[in-house]
Parts: C-alpha cells; structure tokens; sequence
C-alpha cells in the first residue's frame, strides 16, 4: 500500500489488458480498505448491478458508479484514467466462492 493519497478507483474486476507498467497486487483486509478510501476521493467501475449494493454494504461506501459501466483507459504516461481523472492505485473487491465454484457461462454473481 502507498501513502500517496492521490484519487482511488474502486471496482469489481480488473482489465489487464490495460496494464503497460509495472504493477503490484496486494492482497488487504475489510480495515485496510476502508482505510485506503477514508477522506480519499475515490472513483467506481463497478460493473455489475446485482453485486453492487451487497458490495458497498461491505465496504461501508456507496460503490455506485457516476455513470453505467463506466470504461477505464490510459492517460498519456500509461496510468489509470476514468472520468478525466488518473490513478495509480486501484482497489478491487473480489467475492469468496466455495471451493470448486465456477460460473455457469454468462452467469454475473
């Protein structure tokens, strides 16, 4: 985790087709992330509604995006940019499936 305390985005999963610098996954617990988002401006690309609102439950945030299915891209120095704001640290909430679970295709859970 850094100290910078520079805009966060928030969401569900993450392209890593957009990846075109070094990255650092850190894997943080409920208090690491809410501490991440205390006081911060932060930015969701949540994408997908029935997730939403047990998600912001969890975090104690409103995860709701600005606006549907908002689409991340790069700025000109390869960082994360979403709403005409960059960032550099990304924080994903990913759920805890029972072991052998896996998605029927095309099922969002």
């Amino acid at each position: 985790m850094t100290t910078e305390r520079g805009a966060i985005f928030v969401g569900n999963s993450f392209p890593f087709s957009l990846v075109r610098r070094p990255m650092e996954a850190v894997p943080v617990t409920l208090e690491d992330a809410q501490r991440l988002l205390f006081g911060r401006e932060f930015f969701s690309f949540w994408g997908h509604t029935n997730s939403l609102g047990a998600a912001s439950q969890f975090i104690g945030y409103d995860l709701t995006p600005r606006r549907n299915r908002p689409a991340l891209g790069l700025d000109k120095d390869g960082f994360l940019v979403l709403e005409g704001v960059s960032a550099r640290e990304v924080l994903l909430l990913t759920p805890e499936y029972p072991e052998g679970f896996r998605p029927e295709i095309g099922q969002e859970v």
